[in-house]
């Protein structure tokens, strides 16, 4: 299911991981945050990471559920973490994070906006990334550059003949026009036959019963018996 459906979702999830890293003074040396998930690069112990987490987290859930008389919890299970013990490490994670909304069909990653990527492209002051100390680790800018610029990135080539796939923020607009909606999430309080008929329309223009499951929350078994 989404964590953001607007841009007032996603500038309040940065706001409030920028407190929770000055509180318990965290560097981030990467942020990028997707539909349904987010990704750090961040210098913290165990236990601090744990914390920062545990803050941020709670936090925006009572925003999320808040705004959304959205019911139970938001995020799933434990997050995932790894050790970084290498420069080469730090370097591949954080190209990883850079180019993780290329990766997912979301456009040109150097012109995302939800993530550290014009902070190292164009010295933008995000109040969150700490470009200093990722030069230092990584050796300067000259090698920064040629780390995210000269080697191979990914590429988003796709056949012509492959259908047109409707963006998250096309498939909401659809949802709230067809049933009156203020958000996507207010589908799962439908009557079950009104309910159904949307979920049908959206499926037939051309979402898939993933991302249909994931921008409402409805059980993927409903939306593909719906008709």
């Amino acid at each position: 299911m989404n964590l953001f459906f607007n841009e007032n979702d996603n500038s309040k999830f940065l706001s409030t991981l920028i407190r929770y890293t000055e509180e318990l003074n965290v560097p981030v040396f990467a942020y990028c945050l997707m539909n349904n998930h987010v990704h750090l690069l961040i210098g913290a112990r165990t236990d601090i990471m744990g914390l920062l987490l545990k803050k941020t987290e709670v936090s925006y859930a009572f925003y999320f559920n808040s705004r959304y008389e959205h019911v139970g919890h938001l995020f799933q299970n434990r997050y995932k973490s790894e050790a970084i013990d290498n420069k080469q490490y730090f370097t591949a994670a954080l190209k990883y994070i850079l180019f993780n909304p290329a990766a997912a069909g979301l456009g040109d990653w150097k012109s995302y906006r939800w993530s550290s990527a014009s902070a190292y492209l164009y010295n933008e002051n995000d109040g969150l990334t700490d470009c200093e100390s990722t030069w230092k680790l990584i050796g300067g800018t000259e090698l920064l550059d040629e780390a995210l610029f000269h080697e191979n990135e990914i590429s988003l080539a796709e056949p012509s003949s492959m259908p047109k796939r409707h963006s998250d923020e096309e498939i909401i607009s659809m949802i709230c026009s067809i049933g009156g909606l203020s958000n996507p999430l207010a589908l799962q309080k439908m009557e079950r036959k009104e309910r159904n008929k949307i979920l049908y329309k959206i499926k037939t223009a051309g979402a898939s019963i993933r991302q249909i499951e994931r921008l409402t929350g409805v059980n993927r078994n409903i939306i593909q018996r719906a008709q």
